[in-house]
């Protein structure tokens, strides 16, 4: 498909502003992504870091006022009568699902359900008959073999300790401390404990299952991804821990908890983090796109400026390469005539060529007039000349008549020549001949005249 300059331009311009814009718009985007994870990561740790004591302090919180119901003296008598009468408005006003008080062998009776239970063997009930508030890990109640939370003080009488006073809380209790503690629209908390058991999570069903980060990792759990990244970070140790759990990434921020044995783990939605990044993308988006409308808008607009201009020139050179010197470019080509720029001087040299090559072929045509006049002229001349021509031709044909008379005379005289020279060589023959005889009758002379000498000498004698 041929494209004009127009179709070009636009081309250009819109794949320019796309390149630029796109390139522009991910740069932006992935390093923004990057910078604002990094700085939330960075938030989220110092916040696990104050959540951290914040949740000891609820904690402790909760141990000391336990303490202080165990210090009445009323609960001091350790007579189970008085003592329940004293702690059973208590059950409900702090939140406990049952208070239980516990003998120094570890026989315990609820105030309000009125079981009892051997939990001599417990951590927390060992730790509070030591004479030290506790609070226990979720555990599996040995009275209602449910998960649950257990405080546990010791009750004085004076220094010495006659008992422990307890309180189970269901085992999702810690999650009236966590559920405060969230980032964000969807921003969460957890605890962990020392041997990776959720103490506490948005999802109360992992708790009430006690699910074990480190057991998923082993058997493929829905946790095995978090266990993973948590392992290299290290349980009880202060980290980012980042993940994918059902079907979206997760940023985490782990802190152990001060004076526990758990881990604070602060957690939110990737997603939910980058969402001002991602409007930030959206913008950037429209933005590249209004702007590579308005780009095309304007690449169109130049294109027309200079497309339709350069048609028109093209047009007016397209005449000119047939041999079309008819055409009025100082009205074809008015408007790109008075154009400041390239176009402008295109077209008013092409207006030159155009007067030039026009007042080139009437010079051509004066010419070829004059050229007519004298080729007529020549050819009378030539007539002419024809004429004497043909008289130079008969006086030639003469000559040569007479010439080949004249070589038939010069042969035939050759001829002669030559027998002459045949007869002088005969004479020179007997030249030669007849001056021998005359050398020798010369000879024979002047032997006769020395002869003769002699003779006369002897007569004279």
């Amino acid at each position: 498909m041929k494209l004009n300059i127009s179709k070009k331009i636009m081309l250009f311009v819109g794949a320019l502003i796309l390149v630029v814009a796109g390139g522009v718009g991910i740069l932006s985007v992935t390093l923004g992504s990057q910078a604002v994870i990094t700085e939330v990561e960075n938030g989220m740790l110092e916040y696990a870091r104050t959540a951290a004591v914040r949740v000891d302090l609820q904690v402790s919180s909760r141990i000391e006022i336990l303490q202080e119901v165990a210090n009445r003296q009323r609960v001091q008598t350790m007579d189970w009568t008085t003592q329940r009468m004293a702690l059973l408005q208590d059950v409900e006003r702090m939140g406990y699902l049952d208070i239980g008080v516990v003998t120094p062998d570890g026989q315990t009776r609820y105030v309000k359900s009125g079981e009892t239970a051997d939990l001599s063997q417990r951590d927390y009930i060992q730790t509070a008959l030591a004479g030290e508030g506790t609070v226990s890990n979720v555990l599996i109640s040995s009275v209602t073999n449910e998960p649950v939370l257990m405080y546990a003080v010791p009750i004085f009488r004076g220094n010495q300790v006659v008992g422990a006073l307890i309180g189970r809380r269901d085992g999702t209790a810690l999650n009236q401390i966590t559920d405060d503690l969230g980032i964000g629209q969807r921003g969460y908390a957890f605890i962990l404990g020392a041997d990776s058991t959720l103490y506490a999570h948005p999802n109360r069903d992992l708790v009430l299952n006690q699910s074990n980060v480190f057991s998923d990792v082993e058997t493929g759990g829905d946790l095995a991804g978090f266990g993973q990244e948590l392992q290299k970070v290290g349980l009880g140790t202060q980290g980012r821990v980042n993940y994918d759990f059902m079907e979206s990434r997760r940023l985490t921020a782990m802190s152990p908890i001060p004076g526990r044995n758990w881990t604070l783990g602060i957690g939110n939605y990737e997603e939910d983090v980058l969402a001002g990044v991602y409007r930030l993308r959206n913008l950037l988006l429209l933005g590249s796109l209004v702007l590579l409308a308005a780009g095309l808008a304007a690449a169109w607009a130049l294109g027309r400026s200079l497309g339709r201009p350069m048609t028109r020139v093209s047009a007016a050179l397209d005449d000119m390469a047939r041999y079309d010197f008819t055409t009025d470019l100082r009205s074809e080509l008015k408007a790109p005539l008075g154009r400041g720029d390239e176009i402008g001087e295109i077209s008013r040299s092409l207006l030159q060529m155009k007067e030039n090559v026009t007042g080139l072929i009437r010079t051509i045509d004066q010419s070829a007039g004059q050229v007519a006049q004298a080729s007529d002229s020549m050819y009378q001349t030539s007539q002419q000349s024809a004429v004497a021509a043909d008289e130079v031709a008969r006086s030639v044909d003469e000559i040569a008549r007479g010439a080949s008379d004249q070589a038939r005379d010069t042969e035939q005289g050759a001829a002669h020549a030559q027998e002459l020279g045949t007869e002088i060589e005969e004479n020179q023959r007997l030249m030669e001949l007849l001056n021998g005889s005359a050398l020798t009758v010369d000879e024979l002379k002047n032997q006769g005249t020395a002869l003769l000498g002699e003779l006369v000498k002897k007569t004279e004698m």
